[in-house]
């Protein structure tokens, strides 16, 4: 349809700004013909007329948007005040809400770090900024107080402290788990140490688990104002003594006696130096679980305090950990000793193969044998011969000594019927320990040839640390242990051992199956 000269406001105007012939004139400086005014004159009405017409376009829109922005946020609103109905509604049908106060307490004690921190975050603190009803059972449950600790944590030793004895105000007539972790430096800070220990011994009598972390010679008499069966409830004692290695120790040990009166203690772990030792009275009788660390240099002549002798005084013991360092050997004597409750024992000391003629342990399940001395007195077959007397049902074996003979480690293997983990270390690398590896292959079935049950068929892992050994009987065993062909051996889980550089290379490439189908296996270089 032809044009009348007038703009119509349905029209889209031209997008693409002005003509070519419009920008020549314009650069050219020259005023427009009449024909060329007339014709942009046409233009500025045409485009006036568009900008009209999308202003009013725009300006309902934007009312629109306005209207619909205000009808959203009364929706929002709605929303807001419906999704509180429901949440108010589901913490009121909240399963935590059907548990009892006295299980609540019981995960709020669960969730206990026992760290002693006065953060925030801590049980029970951080309980008590939940909700009312949860501070009100907090503050109403004394066993959720009831295991104190007090943190040396330089500055904030003060908070500490003031925690502990809020600790112990709030758990009423429960017993106490206490812990303290206290180090030198005492006399210049407060609260000084025999200070927080006395606070301690003021409720002695609910002690049921007492660990010590201190320096032992700054108590003074506090240990000593313990009466006699003022600890009736104990049944857990460690200390550990902080002191300084120069001039702390050197006298001022208290003497530690009121464990002896202690009924119902059954586990002591004490790490002192030998002196101290000699000061602690503990009813023998009656432990089950024993851990005595040494923690002074080792000592120029023998030790009284020997496995035998402990193990004759503790017939109830379950479990013995034993680090003695005493490089002179106890006097051997031909007294025996056999102990049918120990089931875990660790010796760390210089001689172990001492002990073991004299010792016969039926039901042990995990032996760890550590010889801190490097060119030992060692009997060749004592420790073969131990296994072979005890005949124990020993699931876990770990044995790190200086020297040992690939026979004597061949015939401990023919004792070990129970045996789940192994691990063999030795600073003799000349030990070969391919025979071993050998015994320890499931050999193919033959129909006509019965297959006797190989060694160890219950092994499931394996360290090697200090024995040399060759890639192919490794490769057999691991193929044969981690595929058994035979109904009553166990799939090898863990394989660990230390070879030269290029031996590890090679025993990776060829057990890339095995590892993928995962077998543990791990291989560092010498």
């Amino acid at each position: 349809m032809p044009s009348n000269g007038h703009a119509s406001p349905t029209t889209r105007p031209s997008a693409t700004g002005a003509a070519p012939d419009i920008l020549t004139l314009l650069r050219s400086g020259c005023p427009p013909s009449p024909r060329q005014a007339r014709r942009a004159t046409r233009h500025i009405t045409e485009a006036a007329a568009h900008i009209t017409h999308l202003d009013d376009r725009i300006l309902r829109r934007q009312q629109k948007i306005q209207q619909l922005a205000s009808e959203v946020n009364t929706l929002l609103s709605k929303r807001s005040s419906y999704l509180q109905t429901v949440e108010t509604n589901s913490s009121l049908l909240a399963p935590i809400r059907l548990l009892p106060p006295e299980i609540l307490v019981d995960i709020f004690a669960l969730c206990d770090s026992g760290s002693g921190c006065v953060s925030g975050l801590d049980a029970p603190i951080v309980f008590m900024q939940v909700c009312s009803a949860w501070r009100n059972l907090v503050l109403g449950s004394p066993r959720l107080w009831s295991s104190p600790c007090v943190v040396d944590g330089g500055d904030h030793l003060d908070r500490s402290f003031a925690h502990f004895t809020d600790c112990l105000e709030k758990s009423a007539d429960c017993p106490l788990n206490i812990s303290a972790v206290l180090y030198q430096n005492f006399d210049k800070r407060n609260p000084k140490l025999p200070d927080i220990f006395a606070q301690m011994v003021k409720h002695a009598s609910r002690w049921r688990s007492l660990q010590l972390y201190v320096p032992l010679h700054s108590l003074n008499s506090s240990l000593s104002r313990i009466p006699q069966g003022g600890v009736p409830l104990l049944q857990q004692f460690t200390v550990w003594d902080t002191s300084p290695d120069e001039g702390g120790r050197d006298g001022g040990v208290p003497g530690i006696g009121f464990l002896k009166d202690a009924p119902n203690l059954r586990e002591v772990h004490l790490r002192t130096p030998r002196q101290t030792l000699d000061g602690i009275e503990l009813p023998w009788n009656q432990l089950t679980q024993l851990r005595i660390d040494c923690c002074d240099e080792p000592s120029p002549s023998p030790s009284s305090l020997t496995l035998i002798t402990l193990l004759r005084a503790c017939p109830n013991l379950i479990q013995c950990h034993l680090d003695l360092q005493s490089p002179t050997p106890p006097t051997t004597t031909n007294q025996t000793l056999t102990h049918i409750n120990l089931h875990h024992l660790h010796l760390r000391i210089f001689h172990p193969t001492i002990f073991l003629p004299s010792l016969t342990l039926p039901n042990l399940q995990t032996l760890h044998i550590e010889c801190l001395h490097h060119q030992p007195p060692w009997d060749p077959l004592s420790l073969s011969s131990f296994l072979s007397r005890s005949r124990c049902p020993l699931e876990t074996l770990s044995i790190m000594l200086s020297q040992i003979s690939t026979h004597e480690l061949l015939e401990c293997f023919t004792h070990l019927g129970d045996v789940v983990s192994v691990q063999v270390n030795t600073y003799d690398t000349t030990t070969s320990f391919d025979p071993i590896l050998a015994s320890l292959v499931v050999p193919p079935i033959h129909t006509n040839n019965p297959m006797k049950p190989p060694l160890c068929p219950k092994l499931k892992k394996i360290s090697i640390f200090g024995p040399h050994f060759t890639p192919h009987p490794f490769i057999d065993f691991v193929h044969s242990r981690r595929y058994p062909n035979h109904q009553g051996v166990a799939r090898l889980e863990s394989v660990q051992a230390v070879a030269p550089s290029e031996v590890c290379q090679y025993l990776r490439e060829e057990l890339e199956g095995c590892k993928r189908d995962g077998l543990k296996l791990v291989l560092r270089d010498l």
